[in-house]
């Protein structure tokens, strides 16, 4: 469960690099991980509270 969790917040980063942050959606980053959009569902309930929690995880 950890690790799908990081995998998605890794493709986000990485998309982040290739892209502005309101261009970035759901699909791009269940593509990127291969995983369905249920599975990121599961784990955040929208980009920005992915964003949030990416913010708080290294902030700590």
């Amino acid at each position: 469960m950890k690790k799908t969790k990081e995998t998605i917040i890794d493709a986000f980063w990485q998309l982040l690099e290739e892209k502005p942050f309101n261009k970035i959606t759901v699909q791009n980053i269940v593509e990127r991980c291969t995983l369905n959009r249920n599975t990121f569902y599961y784990h955040f309930q929208d980009i920005p509270n992915l964003a949030e929690y990416t913010v708080k995880l290294w902030a700590e």
